[in-house]
């Protein structure tokens, strides 16, 4: 702006001419006035060159390492903004796109900063997705056309566990009978954990325990062929571990196969994926030898209508029950 924009010079003297410069924007200005004079032909240039300064704003950093971050845990950081100069800085956070980027919230989002003042901006980053992520994350800086970046860097990683065995051995089992091995489940993370636990490849129909009766061992057995009898049990088969806790697992085996077992104990933890660890089994089933010791009852001659007893001697000379019915 220049003022005045006319008026009259008498001889021999002088006159100021007032020009005002108020940049819009940062950024190098350049023009040219010129001044007409009544009777001369040419003009007069004047040219006029400045500068405007926006807004010295900066973070006190601009990387963010966040390491190695557990899935759906809370993380609390924070960053301060400064003028450095002397106008008004408004700020305010260009909403990021990426997968990560809503995964941050930044308090406060936008505001403003006198000169020479500081303000203190909170991050807060939880996630429910696993992976690397690299955010960059902008601020536009009202009447500046550069904008504050900041770069945030991490892993998201699922909570972290084991067993206090390296594999459930249950040896050699008697078929029908029931074997059971303790084990402990222990959460290390900082994160609570929802699990469940499973033996893939076990089956869905009915099992054949020891304390079944002959009847029900031969309908079993006739759909047996349809439906593999399901023959491990676990308890508990699912629940949710606190951070740093621990919990007793008992699993059991009823085995219906005369086999050798190598099968594995796998955990699926919630929001993380299926079979996360998996621990091996080991069995072998078989059935104990039973010997009979009196093959011949005789009765000799015997009165009509009268009873007569003889004792069978049954013999397992194995380490393992087994179970008998005479037919």
């Amino acid at each position: 702006k220049i003022d005045p924009v006319e008026g009259d010079i008498w001889p021999n003297s002088t006159t100021e001419v007032q020009v005002i410069f108020k940049p819009e924007r940062a950024q190098t200005y350049t023009r040219t006035a010129f001044c007409d004079i009544t009777g001369r032909e040419s003009r007069l240039p004047l040219r006029i060159r400045g500068d405007g300064i926006g807004p010295q704003v900066q973070f006190s950093f601009d990387e963010l390492d966040l390491g190695n971050i557990f899935v759906n845990s809370a993380h609390t950081y924070e960053i301060v903004i400064a003028n450095k100069g002397n106008i008004d800085a408004i700020f305010s956070l260009v909403p990021p796109t990426s997968v990560f980027g809503p995964c941050f919230q930044f308090n406060p989002s936008e505001g403003i900063v006198m000169p020479d003042a500081h303000q203190a901006i909170q991050i807060t980053f939880s996630s429910a997705l696993l992976g690397d992520f690299l955010e960059k994350f902008e601020f536009q800086i009202d009447g500046s056309p550069y904008k504050l970046h900041l770069t945030a860097a991490g892993s998201v990683i699922g909570p972290t566990f084991h067993f206090d065995m390296p594999k459930l051995k249950f040896g050699t089992v008697s078929y029908g009978f029931v074997n059971s091995v303790m084990c402990t489940l222990s959460n290390t993370a900082l994160v609570p954990m929802s699990f469940s636990l499973r033996v893939p490849g076990d089956g869905q129909g009915e099992s054949i325990a020891s304390t079944s009766d002959y009847d029900s061992t031969l309908s079993s057995d006739n759909s047996s062929a349809a439906v593999p009898p399901k023959e491990f049990e676990i308890t508990p088969s699912s629940g949710k571990l606190a951070p740093s806790s621990e919990m007793q697992i008992k699993v059991s085996l009823c085995s219906n196969t005369v086999k050798k077992y190598d099968l594995g104990l796998v955990v699926d933890v919630e929001g993380v994926g299926e079979e996360v660890l998996t621990m091996p089994i080991s069995a072998k089933c078989i059935v104990p030898q039973i010997t009979v010791l009196t093959p011949i009852l005789d009765y000799g001659r015997c009165f009509l209508r009268h009873p007569y007893e003889h004792h069978v001697k049954l013999q397992n000379d194995t380490d393992l029950p087994a179970k008998y019915e005479l037919q």
